[in-house]
């Protein structure tokens, strides 16, 4: 009598989507080409008729080692001099190696979403940040744990995902804003320098 051999165990993003399933979440997936840039994303997604808005997503962390998973809209220069002070994280922000990524959220360059709270759950050294933009739109799109595919759903829809891990996300509004007036040219500069170091560093898309 043959022997039968057993189903290979579901992948990372097949684990997430019965997640959300199991949730009674409504989404799509769509398979799509790995965009190694946002601009590359936005000139090749046009023909797959994608609803909702793309995001960018970055994961940093603070001298204490608490993690970030910051999302905002993809055309976003996110200020991490500015969000630093206002999340109270110890000194300055840098962006977290491939090995922390790994590590903590179960992704490569590329794949870093609100969705990896899949993987670090209700851990106590990640806070997650949304810009307040994209929760007041109609669809929004991450990768779903797959750099070959995107997962359109609502905002509402990721808020009750999330909150299944017991997440509460910090929203924030990461639009641009001016610089104030009696802002010191000193400290302007610095921050420009920091500013202009962060935006090298944001040009792959993340989502």
């Amino acid at each position: 009598m043959e022997s039968i051999a057993p189903l290979p165990s579901p992948g990372p993003k097949q684990q997430l989507l019965g997640r959300l399933g199991e949730l009674g979440l409504t989404f799509v997936d769509t398979p799509t080409p790995v965009f190694r840039t946002m601009e590359a994303c936005r000139l090749g997604r046009g023909e797959l008729n994608i609803q909702g808005v793309f995001c960018k997503n970055l994961f940093v962390r603070d001298k204490k080692r608490q993690y970030y998973v910051i999302c905002a809209l993809e055309d976003t220069e996110v200020d991490l001099n500015k969000l630093r002070k206002d999340l109270g994280a110890a000194r300055c922000l840098t962006f977290a190696s491939e090995e922390e990524m790994k590590e903590k959220l179960g992704v490569v360059p590329g794949g870093v979403s609100p969705l990896t709270a899949f993987h670090f759950g209700g851990a106590q050294d990640i806070t997650l940040v949304l810009d307040q933009r994209i929760m007041v739109a109609d669809l929004a799109n991450f990768h779903p744990l797959d750099l070959e595919s995107t997962l359109t759903l609502s905002p509402s829809s990721l808020l009750r995902f999330l909150a299944s891990y017991n997440i509460v996300p910090v929203v924030r509004d990461l639009s641009p804003t001016t610089t104030p007036k009696s802002e010191s040219p000193v400290q302007h500069s610095e921050d420009t320098q920091q500013q202009q170091q962060q935006q090298q560093q944001q040009q792959t898309p993340e989502s």
